[in-house]
C-alpha cells in the first residue's frame, strides 16, 4: 500500500482482525482519493482546453472582418484544427429575399486545404437544413455511406461522425456550422 499497489492480494486473519480490516479500508479509501483525483485533473484539463478556446475563438471574433468569407474561413480552420477533426463547413443564411431564404456555404475545410464550393440549402432540407429549423444540434455517428466523403491525396473516406450546430444570435438564426471525422 505505502508504494501505492493498491491491488495487492491482502486477507485479514479473521472477522476480528482490527489491523487487517483497517489496511483494508484504507485501501477502499485510497482507491477511492486517487479516482476523485483523476477526475478533478480531468475535469481541469477540460475546463482549461475550453477556456483556451474561448479566448482563441473571442480573439477571431474581435479581429473580425468586414469580409465574411475571410472570417468564415477563418472561424472554420482554426475550429476544425482545434478540435482535430477532419472537415467542416460554415453555412450563413441568406435573406437578402424574403420570399427565398436559405443558407449559403460560406468557407469550408478538408484536410488542411480551403475549399471552394457554391451550395446552397432549403431551410428544413437535410441535415444541415434541418438543424436550422429545429435550430438543434445533431450528432450522428452511424452516418449512411452516401452522406459525404472526405477527400484527400491519399483517396477518399467516408465520415465516422458529423456535428452539425446552429449558429444563433438570440434565438434567431445566422448560419450553421457542419464538422466530419473519421474517428
Amino acid at each position: 500500500i505505502e508504494k501505492g499497489h493498491l491491488n495487492a492480494a491482502f486477507s485479514p486473519l479473521s472477522k476480528e482482525d482490527i489491523l487487517g480490516n483497517a489496511l483494508l479500508d484504507m485501501r477502499e479509501s485510497l482507491k477511492t482519493a486517487r479516482f476523485e483525483e483523476k477526475k478533478r485533473r480531468e475535469e481541469n484539463e477540460r475546463r482549461n482546453r475550453a477556456n483556451e478556446g474561448y479566448t482563441m475563438f473571442g480573439e477571431l471574433m474581435r479581429k473580425g472582418s468586414d469580409d465574411l468569407p475571410e472570417l468564415s474561413y477563418s472561424i472554420i480552420s482554426n475550429l476544425v484544427s482545434y478540435i482535430n477533426v477532419n472537415q467542416g463547413g460554415i453555412f450563413i443564411v441568406n435573406d437578402e429575399d424574403p420570399e427565398d431564404i436559405y443558407l449559403e456555404l460560406s468557407s469550408s475545410i478538408a484536410y488542411n486545404r480551403r475549399k471552394f464550393h457554391e451550395r446552397r440549402i432549403t431551410i428544413g432540407d437535410g441535415l444541415v437544413g434541418a438543424c436550422a429549423f429545429e435550430k438543434k444540434k445533431i450528432f450522428i455517428t452511424n452516418l449512411p455511406d452516401e452522406y459525404t466523403e472526405i477527400k484527400s491525396g491519399l483517396g477518399t473516406a467516408n465520415p465516422k461522425s458529423l456535428l452539425i450546430v446552429p449558429l444563433l444570435m438570440e434565438d434567431n438564426l445566422i448560419g450553421v456550422i457542419e464538422l466530419a471525422s473519421l474517428e
